[in-house]
């Protein structure tokens, strides 16, 4: 059984050719999975080869990749120093999972105003088009300056050539610029005029709210997002029955610890600011939609050990409770709104649209 020159010296660690090789093959060629069912990632990190593993991690190698076996190159690493090559750096972690922004910034990823219809511009987004979000994001410009173009184009072309929407996710939750440029497209998108639903990326919300592939992956229970909001935003904006919508793709994590560490050990050191723990309770009753709400991607994301949950653009989310810890942590717990539930107890018509002046 044949391996290529590359698996070989990944497997018995010569990282001069390693190296060589590196800059002269494809990304394709790099993530290639050999005749045994194993890839080069895999080969080192099994053979305890870490200035090789990091090579390759550096080169834009896919970390989610498969062996026969069905087991990740982190789960054959053959040390535990190995294994910690693998996950995010803190600071690329915490810009995930910690929203830290001033009060104008934070308006741009949540609003007030027509919060109650998230479900209305969840409606005017149509597409569940694999290609189609593909094609918005290869043809936006905003990417063309990226450090990981080739690692976009890897993905995305597995996208388009599967028309698996996992492969989207794959790319939304790797270290390549997108999530940063498409989170805040959706943050600057205004809420509260004219609608474009073809604008920017929300082909690829469709895709992740829509697509049939994806309802296995809903999720229900709790998850955490780590949050630095300034005292005057905290004050005006977050009180117990107030309803808020989430313009962007959040992300958070089933494992409250995770989250609790960004808010907590923020790089923002400003009086100004309060370190604060959003916990999402996100409701069995959201699995009767016909639209996602929530995603638990870590079984695609290239970071499983992150337990993410991805709560999805335009969500409608009520404060249920705001908790002031003594440590200076202060929680506060949103419950799903549901715009339907809202209307039958207030008799408010269903077909009632959000203010477009």
């Amino acid at each position: 059984m044949n391996t290529s020159a590359l698996y070989e010296a990944c497997r018995t660690g010569d990282i001069h050719t390693v190296q060589q090789l590196l800059s002269t093959l494809s990304i394709y060629e790099i993530n290639h999975v050999e005749p045994n069912g194993s890839t080069c990632l895999h080969a080192a990190a099994s053979s305890n080869h870490s200035q090789i593993v990091k090579l390759l991690l550096d080169s834009g190698v896919i970390r989610s990749i498969l062996d026969k076996d069905g087991h990740t190159a982190m789960d054959v690493a053959a040390t535990e120093e190995i294994k910690k090559l693998f996950p995010r750096s803190f600071a690329a972690a915490q810009a995930r999972f910690l929203t830290d922004i001033s009060s104008e910034q934070t308006f741009e990823w949540t609003c007030h105003e027509n919060a109650r219809y998230g479900w209305w511009f969840k409606c005017c987004i149509e597409n569940e088009d694999v290609i189609v979000a593909v094609d918005r994001i290869i043809e936006d410009t905003r990417f063309s300056d990226t450090a990981s173009t080739h690692k976009i184009e890897y993905l995305l072309e597995n996208a388009r050539e599967t028309r698996d929407p996992k492969w989207l996710i794959q790319a939304y939750s790797s270290e390549i610029g997108l999530y940063q440029v498409i989170n805040k497209a959706f943050a600057q998108t205004a809420s509260n005029i004219g609608f474009d639903s073809t604008n920017d990326f929300r082909a690829l919300a469709g895709v992740f709210s829509r697509h049939d592939v994806l309802k296995q992956y809903r999720y229900v229970g709790k998850c955490y997002r780590g949050m630095k909001l300034s005292i005057d935003d905290f004050q005006k904006n977050y009180k117990v029955g107030e309803i808020l919508l989430i313009k962007p793709f959040m992300s958070t994590s089933k494992l409250r610890h995770i989250a609790e560490q960004f808010a907590t050990s923020s790089s923002t050191v400003d009086s100004q600011f309060l370190s604060v723990l959003f916990i999402f309770a996100i409701p069995e009753f959201t699995l009767q939609f016909r639209d996602n709400v929530a995603l638990d991607i870590s079984c695609i994301s290239e970071y499983p050990h992150e337990e993410e949950v991805l709560i999805l653009p335009y969500t409608s989310l009520v404060i249920q409770a705001i908790n002031h810890l003594p440590l200076g942590l202060i929680e506060v717990e949103f419950g799903w709104y549901s715009f339907l539930r809202d209307s039958k107890s207030s008799k408010t018509s269903l077909y009632e649209q959000p203010s477009l002046m």
